[in-house]
């Protein structure tokens, strides 16, 4: 069996559950793709840090993207940043009710 440096990321970032290892993958896979030298930078990081910084291009990414590359009936980039910050503002709150998160 042949082991990935990104399998050596999340191994070494702890991360063990299936689903999150491939999301990881995907995210990491966007940041090779659209942000080379970004990217490239992560090796840098220590491994261990290197899954959540991908993941953080990855979120960016998909938050500024434009409307017309993706099949979404999201219209404009600005209603999906508006959509993407209350799904996660309401992601918080359920992870952490004594937060004061407030959208607006």
């Amino acid at each position: 069996m042949r082991v990935t440096l990104a399998a050596l990321e999340l191994d070494a970032a702890g991360i063990t559950d299936p689903a999150l290892r491939s999301s990881y993958r995907l995210c990491r896979r966007i940041n090779a793709r659209h942000g080379r030298t970004y990217y490239l930078s992560t090796f840098l990081l220590p491994a261990s840090r290197r899954p959540y910084v991908h993941a953080l291009y990855g979120l960016a990414r998909y938050a500024d993207e434009p409307a017309a590359t993706r099949r979404t009936a999201i219209r404009t980039p600005v209603t999906r940043r508006t959509l993407l910050r209350a799904g996660l503002l309401r992601k918080l709150t359920s992870f952490f009710p004594s937060l004061p998160l407030r959208a607006g």
